[in-house]
């Protein structure tokens, strides 16, 4: 292979494990601190943040350890290194996973904001009725909208042809312990619509409940229905939040 040491899926592959080994007691320490020091004042925000810890350790896991994508642009394409394509997993399966815990990560984001703004403004509202069905078609949605493109996945011996014909410096990557995998060889539209669907409306749901809830805040100070010094402490909140995110 005649690629730099820095450009090399070897060294790529090292660094992820690097990585990945060193952020495993981070993680454990992060989930011990949810699950048993969490303050009483907190408790009721508990279980959403433990679920989107839970996520964003299983994403970094999954992509450090288990899978380590070597993705080879402009076509979606390329090759799992992690410890999963040592042990023969599918990689169609591979993909898969990694994409639904990508989204998995981002709904449980939303959760996290709804939450807020369920039990802060809305409890005595119509929302109390529509929210649990919404989180539900969010996560149904996460999980089964990269299903079509796993289903339209090409035949592979002929994708793999016609991406070297366009692509030739992408074959420098491609041997035979780390075949080079063909998702969508020509950024088939529909692929890229249903993708940027699926990102526009859950981030949208994001940032619909962060926009009400600093707006609740600020119009809570005006009508003095709150404090100041309680105003600061969900701001302050929310910081951490987006600072998590």
């Amino acid at each position: 292979m005649n690629v730099s040491l820095l450009a090399s899926p070897q060294f790529y592959s090292k660094t992820l494990y690097v990585i990945g080994f060193l952020s495993l007691p981070i993680h454990i320490l992060g989930g011990y601190c949810i699950l048993f020091q969490t303050p009483e004042s907190m408790k009721s925000v508990k279980s959403n943040l433990l679920n989107m810890y839970f996520w964003t350790t299983l994403l970094d896991v999954y992509l450090n350890l288990l899978t380590q994508p070597f993705l080879c642009p402009p076509p979606i394409d390329g090759f799992a290194m992690g410890l999963l394509s040592r042990v023969g997993i599918n990689l169609p399966l591979h993909i898969y996973s990694g994409i639904t815990i990508v989204a998995l990560v981002a709904v449980s984001v939303v959760s996290i904001f709804e939450n807020r703004f369920y039990l802060l403004w809305a409890k005595g509202t119509w929302w109390r009725y529509v929210r649990y069905l919404i989180l539900i078609g969010d996560y149904i949605i996460a999980v089964l909208f990269f299903v079509p493109s796993i289903l339209g996945i090409p035949e592979q011996e002929t994708a793999r042809k016609e991406l070297f014909e366009m692509y030739p410096h992408i074959q420098v990557f491609d041997s035979p312990e780390h075949r080079i995998f063909i998702v969508d060889l020509r950024q088939d539209n529909s692929y890229m619509i249903r993708t940027a669907c699926t990102i526009t409306y859950i981030v949208g749901q994001g940032a619909i409940f962060v926009i009400l809830l600093q707006y609740n805040i600020i119009r809570a100070i005006k009508r003095m229905t709150i404090s100041k010094s309680t105003a600061n402490l969900q701001r302050a909140f929310l910081r951490a939040l987006y600072l998590q995110v």
